[in-house]
């Protein structure tokens, strides 16, 4: 019992392959931007960005809306590209290579966003600002418990890594911190745990 097929009209057919074309461009242009933004603020050690988010977040929303837009282009391509095979079982090969394929392509993106998931979640942030507006954010990893990093504000929305510290087991959590302005240097008081953070450009 063969497959049925759907006669698409010549302006239909046109419009549902410019749909997929554009939808496969839209995931390969998020694509690359979520690698560009992950290789971006590796560079730096982690980049906070826009309204107090993670680059992660943005990654994770990338790769998501990536994924979708990938998977809705090649529907709209599927039956058209095979259809315009003829032989049978050169038709059934390519279309059983592309299934494949795509399982492949959607259980490695199901993988990488329980990935980013993770890395978008575990960590906690907490803002600090000085009596004269200076804000710094300190990131609390969710590998290391002991672990803190902390970032200045750069311009309105984008704080730039500027320096780690590490608590011992028995330290309290950096809690009801304080942040004091130096000659040269923002001073981070966190109870008895104090960090100098240079300030943007330092």
């Amino acid at each position: 019992m063969g497959a049925e097929t759907v006669e698409l009209s010549p302006v239909a057919g046109r419009r549902r392959y410019l749909w997929g074309m554009g939808l496969l461009l839209g995931a390969a242009i998020l694509g690359a931007g979520s690698v560009g933004l992950v290789a971006w603020g590796w560079s730096t050690r982690g980049r906070l960005a826009i309204l107090g988010l993670s680059e992660w977040h943005f990654v994770l929303a990338g790769v998501f809306l990536g994924g979708v837009a990938g998977v809705a282009g090649f529907i709209m391509l599927f039956g058209q590209v095979l259809g315009g095979i003829r032989r049978t079982w050169v038709r059934w090969a390519a279309t059983t290579a592309s299934l494949l394929l795509v399982l492949a392509t959607i259980l490695v993106w199901l993988f990488a966003l329980l990935f980013l998931m993770v890395m978008a979640g575990w960590s906690e942030y907490t803002e600090v600002e000085s009596p004269s507006g200076v804000r710094v954010i300190v990131e609390h990893g969710g590998f290391d418990p002991d672990d803190y990093d902390i970032y200045v504000q750069k311009s309105g929305f984008v704080y730039v890594w500027a320096a780690g510290t590490t608590t011992v087991g028995n330290e309290p959590a950096l809690t009801g911190c304080s942040l004091a302005e130096g000659d040269s240097v923002l001073v981070l008081t966190c109870g008895g745990h104090v960090v100098e953070v240079p300030p943007v450009g330092k």
